[in-house]
């Protein structure tokens, strides 16, 4: 999102924004260690790793990360509108 975008924003919707970040941050985080353990499960067992499973714990890692800079942004925006 856009900083602008942030800035149109009432201190209830950025409120309402992070709680949303956080709670699909978390899902994401809990389903990369779900599928993670299942690929470190097959790894462990001698079976072959499928490999569509191993792509989809990293896209779901990648969607994280993408999520922090974000939630950074909000917080900056919340802490900067509380100074004010």
């Amino acid at each position: 999102m856009k900083e602008s975008e942030l800035n149109n924003l009432g201190k209830e919707a950025l409120i309402k924004k992070e709680k949303q970040t956080k709670v699909l941050l978390g899902l994401l985080i809990g389903l990369t260690i779900v599928l993670a353990g299942f690929c470190i499960k097959d790894y462990m067992n001698g079976v072959s790793v499928d490999n569509s499973i191993t792509i989809i714990t990293l896209c779901t890692f990648g969607g994280a990360v993408s999520l922090f800079p974000e939630l950074k942004k909000i917080k900056e925006e919340l802490v900067r509108r509380s100074l004010d």
